[in-house]
């Protein structure tokens, strides 16, 4: 079988869209062993990833576009019949619902896919679950903080918080940006537990990693998304890949009398588990297929009920 990827290659994103990327090509080679991967070639299924800049109206009309094909940022300036991609593109994926429903601010995404203008899957990326493993050395440190939100006072808050009421536990602190792959494994596999202040993600890849060297997750929510003066509140989480096994989500109201109970829980939780059982690369690679399996199956159906006399 060959698949197209199809990718701006003379700019290939950086951070998490280039793990994505990768992450796809592995997964695809796990999956399907004897595929042949061409880059921005057609075949018998097609990928548009991160970085694309060409006219979409050359890609093959059965290419699935994603994750997260329309900019968020989008919603502030442009109209849905001036996005390329929203216009052509057929079959899309994205990561979060609260994506969609940020983008339901102007783009009709329910609509069209009721009227069948558009296929629209919930797909996430997966991790490189062999890297990111439990270690078998003991745990050496209590917890590390994961740090993305733009806003320090949040971490001085949890600081002090930590140092005054717990102060006999000992962490680090790893800032977005500012680590390698390395970096983020060692204090996985050697900390008890993450505490992780973030929002507004769209999957949250360095969660899952966190998760697959099994150290919990104590995380401080924001259920709100804005961007300028648009404001969305209620459905956005910082870590979309979830489930109860992996730690406690909390928010900023109701975190610090949280904490305590995820303290006591920690033995309970089964991250690693989850990680692996639902995103290596292989896993994610065989979802993104079936997306696109699928999409063609209802393409072949749409022609035959039209073909159909009435």
């Amino acid at each position: 079988m060959k698949i197209g990827i199809w990718i701006n290659i003379s700019h290939f994103p950086a951070g998490g869209p280039t793990v994505v990327c990768l992450g796809v090509l592995i997964g695809l080679k796990q999956l399907i062993p004897d595929c042949i991967l061409v880059i921005n070639e057609p075949g018998e299924l097609n990928f548009q990833l991160f970085g694309a800049d060409r006219d979409i109206r050359l890609y093959p009309t059965n290419t699935v576009f994603g994750p997260n094909p329309i900019a968020v940022q989008h919603i502030d300036f442009i109209n849905p019949d001036d996005d390329e991609k929203w216009k052509y593109a057929k079959t899309m994926t994205f990561s979060a619902v609260w994506i969609i429903n940020w983008l339901e601010q102007k783009f009709p995404i329910r609509a069209s896919m009721q009227e069948d203008k558009k296929r629209v899957y919930l797909w996430e990326s997966g991790v490189d679950i062999v890297y990111y493993t439990p270690s078998d050395k003991p745990k050496t440190q209590d917890f590390f903080i994961y740090y993305k939100s733009q806003r320090p006072e949040e971490v001085e808050q949890v600081w002090g918080y930590l140092f005054s009421s717990y102060y006999e536990i000992k962490g680090d602190l790893l800032c977005y940006h500012f680590y390698k792959p390395e970096m983020l494994r060692d204090v996985a596999q050697r900390s008890k537990f993450c505490i992780m202040i973030d929002n507004e993600e769209t999957q949250g890849l360095a969660a899952l990693e966190i998760m697959a060297c099994n150290c919990p997750i104590f995380c401080i929510d924001k259920p709100y998304y804005q961007h300028k003066s648009h404001v969305m509140r209620n459905s956005v989480t910082s870590i979309v890949s979830w489930n109860d096994c992996c730690g406690m989500k909390s928010d900023w109201e109701k975190w610090k009398t949280d904490f305590p109970t995820f303290l006591n829980s920690l033995a309970t939780y089964t991250p690693a588990q989850f990680v692996q059982q639902k995103y290596s690369y292989k896993e994610c690679a065989k979802t993104l297929v079936s997306i696109a399996v699928d999409s063609i199956k209802r393409d072949i159906s749409s022609q035959i009920l039209a073909s159909e006399p009435s």
